[in-house]
C-alpha cells in the first residue's frame, strides 16, 4: 500500500467515528446534540411546575436503548417522549437511572412487562403510557404513585386490569381500543 492509500484509510476511519459517535462514548455535554442527530427536541417547562424542568420530546425519532444510557442524563429532565421509537425492555431499564422523571411515554414501543418493572424505582412517576406494547399488567404492579396511566390498545384485557388493584392513587385510565369488557371492570 502505498502512502496516499494509507492517509486515506485513516481519513475514512476518522469520519466514520468521530461526528456522530456512539452514544454510550459520546461527551457528556453533548445530550442535545443527540436529540438534535435523532430528530427530537428539547423543551423547558415552566408553567404549573418548578422553573427549569425539562421534556424531552422523541417520539417516532429513531432514538435506540444505547441512546438512553446518555439521554438520562439530561439535569431536570421529568418528562421523556419515546413513542414510536426502537426502546426495548433493556432501554426501559435505564430510564430506572433518571430520578427525576415524572412522565413516561413509551406507547408503541417493544417495552413488555419486564421492562416496566424497572421505572417502579422512579420516585417521582405520576404518569405513564405505555398503549400499543406488550404490556399485559403484571410490569405495572409496583408502580404505585401512578395517577395517569394510558392502557390503549388490543393487548389490553379484563386480565390486564388485574394487576391495576394496588394503584390506589389512579385518577386517570385510558383504555382505547383494548379488549376489556364490562365484566373486567366490574369485577
Amino acid at each position: 500500500m502505498n502512502n496516499r492509500g494509507g492517509r486515506l484509510l485513516v481519513w475514512v476511519i476518522a469520519v466514520v467515528a468521530w461526528p456522530g459517535g456512539d452514544a454510550r462514548t459520546a461527551d457528556p455535554g453533548d445530550v442535545p446534540k443527540l436529540v438534535a442527530r435523532r430528530g427530537g427536541r428539547i423543551v423547558e417547562l415552566s408553567a404549573g411546575g418548578e422553573p427549569g424542568r425539562v421534556r424531552l420530546a422523541l417520539g417516532g425519532t429513531q432514538v435506540s436503548d444505547a441512546d438512553l444510557d446518555r439521554l438520562v442524563t439530561l439535569p431536570r429532565l421529568a418528562e421523556i417522549d419515546l413513542s414510536a421509537t426502537l426502546v426495548t425492555d433493556r432501554g426501559a431499564s435505564r430510564l430506572a437511572a433518571c430520578r427525576t422523571l415524572e412522565t413516561v411515554d413509551l406507547s408503541r414501543t417493544r417495552i413488555s412487562d419486564e421492562g416496566l418493572s424497572a421505572l417502579a424505582e422512579l420516585p417521582r412517576l405520576t404518569s405513564l403510557r405505555v398503549g400499543f406494547t406488550r404490556v399485559r399488567g403484571r410490569g405495572l404492579v409496583g408502580l404505585r404513585r401512578l395517577e395517569t396511566l394510558v392502557l390503549d390498545g388490543p393487548q389490553t384485557s379484563d386480565a390486564t386490569l388485574k394487576h391495576l388493584a394496588g394503584l390506589d392513587k389512579l385518577k386517570s385510565l385510558s383504555l382505547n381500543l383494548s379488549r376489556v369488557t364490562d365484566a373486567g371492570l366490574s369485577g
